[in-house]
């Protein structure tokens, strides 16, 4: 690129057209922005049960945008976008990580979500989930729990968070033993 970059064009961001510092070069080259996912610690009776079952550390799991806003599937909320990590949360801590993603997988992953806000929280699934014993539902019902719902998002944009299992499977402990992704911080709410 011979010391400078040319031809750069502001992306489109579908949940917010002013955030900042999101380019795409318009070449064949491209740069590296990072989605990140915020795994929650909860102490409340269903991520206690949630804990228990799992036999792992983390009760929720969400997506955290580049502006700061989370997309979740959440109890009783369905699929909803909250301002910040701390948003209508209280008494947990949450890790964030970050997974590098290219300026077009960045933009498939929020249209993904896009379309999924406003579905409802797949309480069936959780149940199952819990006694081992789920199908996949939200091909069936047009459902989502928390963990499901991340996973399928970076699945849309070719990014396998985990090889060799299935959407369904996954709770928010499974989710943080991908290695693609970088700890970046712990925040108590």
């Amino acid at each position: 690129m011979c010391g400078h970059v040319s031809s750069l064009k502001r992306r489109r961001n579908p949940f917010d057209s002013d955030t900042p510092g999101h380019f795409q070069l318009t070449d064949t080259f491209s740069i590296f922005i990072f989605m990140k996912i915020a795994f929650y610690r909860g102490n409340d009776i269903i991520g206690r049960t949630i804990l228990f079952f799992s036999r792992g550390g983390y009760t929720h799991a969400a997506i955290v945008l580049n502006d700061g806003r989370i997309i979740e599937a959440y109890p009783s909320k369905g699929v909803r976008m909250r301002q910040d990590i701390a948003d209508r949360m209280s008494n947990t801590t949450v890790d964030i990580f970050e997974i590098p993603t290219t300026p077009a997988q960045d933009e498939i992953i929020k249209d993904f979500l896009a379309n999924q806000m406003g579905k409802k929280y797949d309480y069936i699934a959780l149940i199952g989930f819990i006694l081992y014993t789920t199908k996949e539902g939200r091909k069936q019902r047009g459902k989502w729990i928390c963990s499901e719902l991340v996973f399928v998002a970076f699945q849309k944009a070719g990014i396998n968070l985990l090889e060799r299992i299935e959407a369904w499977m996954v709770s928010p402990t499974i989710i943080s033993y991908n290695t693609k992704m970088k700890f970046l911080a712990t925040r108590k709410i």
